[in-house]
């Protein structure tokens, strides 16, 4: 038998659970992800030493450009406009209020 296990099912799995298995789920993934990281940090920190000023130059006067472009993103993210990927369509739901101390 195959079985399908999404991610949506795993998070109605993990509503189902206690508190306290709740707890254990989300520090095993932030240990996992810390593990994860920790190579490409040290990396980072040993090839650092093998990149030359010049490049080094370049990338410091790249950080205001990423800044620009990460920011632009961001502003039509929140503008919802239906661009796939980019800026995903909002869907707002209208509720009616029924009026609770209003005499009929």
């Amino acid at each position: 038998a195959n079985i399908y296990f999404s991610y949506i099912d795993q998070y109605f799995f993990e509503v189902q659970l206690n508190p306290n298995a709740r707890l254990l789920i989300i520090l095993s993934r932030t240990i996992a992800f810390g593990l994860g990281t920790l190579p490409v940090m040290w990396s980072v920190v040993f090839f650092g030493n093998y990149i030359g000023l010049a490049i080094r130059k370049k990338i410091r006067s790249a950080y205001s450009y990423m800044m620009m472009l990460m920011a632009c993103l961001l502003i039509l993210r929140g503008m919802g406009l239906g661009i796939p990927y980019v800026s995903p369509k909002m869907m707002a739901e209208k509720k009616e209020i029924q009026g609770c101390c209003v005499k009929p």
